[in-house]
């Protein structure tokens, strides 16, 4: 499982990178990708050059991050749409939302965008303080594929690039795999040298 998720992570960095360099140097379309996603492409280049502990849970804490700031995009914290806001309102998000899902019926769309908003706060908390996290990362890693799909299949694909959604969703799967917290470790380590440890040999007195 880790070796096809490292994978996964290397294809979509290369595909990312690919369109990145492509729209910015050739095209000059837009969306492009902005500063926080080039931090975020260095986070994840980071992770698929070595799973070290640090590494994957800088990435988890940055995912919430994402999560946390889009749900503030749709809610209206940053600001109305526009100049790097995306919704500016839940209105703006549920029209979205149909636009995303236009293979679904039209009348989800309220139900779809509420639900993902919820998804999002949650994970994005237990991804930000450590709570459950390798089960936040793989349900992440999920949600962000159900976005990833539902894009492609409804959208131009630059939508898609522009939200870092391949990458994220691969780097988030790939550190739920390589994640191990530190109880996990000590707890296996003590059992195994519990296990492991030679027992004193034992003297059998005959009756004389």
């Amino acid at each position: 499982m880790k070796r096809y998720l490292s994978a996964l992570l290397w294809a979509a960095l290369a595909a990312q990178a690919g369109w990145t360099v492509t729209n910015t140097v050739w095209l000059h379309q837009k969306p492009g990708v902005d500063p926080l996603g080039l931090f975020l492409l260095t986070a994840f280049a980071a992770l698929a050059l070595g799973f070290r502990p640090r590494v994957v849970a800088a990435v988890q804490v940055l995912v919430g991050l994402e999560f946390l700031e889009l749900v503030a995009d749709r809610t209206g914290l940053l600001g109305p749409q526009g100049g790097g806001v995306s919704w500016g309102d839940f209105t703006h998000f549920v029209s979205y939302t149909r636009q995303v899902t236009s293979f679904l019926p039209p009348g989800w769309a309220p139900a779809l965008a509420v639900a993902a908003t919820l998804a999002e706060v949650t994970l994005g908390v237990a991804l930000i303080a450590r709570i459950r996290v390798r089960e936040a990362s793989w349900a992440g890693g999920l949600l962000l594929l159900t976005y990833a799909v539902a894009m492609t299949l409804s959208l131009p694909i630059a939508d898609a690039f522009h939200y870092l959604v391949f990458v994220q969703a691969a780097g988030i799967l790939s550190a739920a795999a390589y994640y191990a917290p530190r109880t996990e470790r000590s707890t296996v380590h003590t059992l195994r040298g519990r296990w492991m440890r030679p027992r004193p040999a034992t003297t059998v007195r005959l009756p004389s």
